[in-house]
């Protein structure tokens, strides 16, 4: 039998917060990892042409069932959506930074090592953007908003598709993954 916990008694992080229901590896490939040496905008542009033909198949759908069928299937439609949407910056963002993709892969683990360290609430979007954000100055660099921007909103498609499900979707987690998987050449 547990003893009842008194005020003030330390509780470890990773115990305040419910499991995340893990979303599954979208089933399209929407581009290969970025390389240094590809022509940054072709390989953007290759990537939204992949992403628009996945979209033009997603007929948005609230209240779903979190079955697994129906995880993949907004895993596949929102991934499109948000890699498109992250490609079509990047290619603005490769103009003004040469260093976009490289510093995509820096917002992206550090966001990676805030959730790991449960700071905070790993399924507050708004929590997670604001400390993306933090990293953004006037100048540069770009990849933070781009993130910021994508967290909220896989996490908004995600709650509107799954409702009854609240805040237990690793939605944040799983997009951080997916840019990686666009962004950052595996070590």
């Amino acid at each position: 039998m547990h003893k009842p916990r008194t005020g003030g008694q330390p509780v470890l992080a990773s115990a305040q917060f419910v499991d995340p229901i893990d979303i599954p590896d979208p089933g399209v490939d929407i581009d290969s990892t970025y390389q240094a040496d590809e022509n940054e905008r072709n390989w953007a542009d290759d990537g939204i042409s992949n992403a628009k033909q996945v979209e033009l198949t997603w007929p948005q759908e609230d209240g779903l069932q979190p079955t697994n069928a129906n995880l993949l299937y907004e895993s596949d439609a929102i991934v499109a959506a948000e890699d498109k949407t992250a490609l079509a910056e990047s290619i603005i963002d490769f103009f003004a930074d040469n260093d976009f993709a490289e510093q995509m892969c820096d917002v992206l683990s550090y966001a990676d090592t805030l959730i790991r360290a449960a700071t905070f609430n790993p399924n507050d979007p708004t929590q997670v953007a604001e400390a993306i954000e933090s990293l953004q100055s006037s100048d540069g660099p770009y990849a933070p908003g781009v993130v910021a921007t994508g967290i909220k909103s896989t996490y908004m498609l995600f709650e509107q598709a799954f409702p009854q499900c609240n805040s237990t979707i690793g939605s944040i987690k799983w997009i951080i993954e997916q840019f990686q998987q666009l962004f950052c050449p595996p070590e």
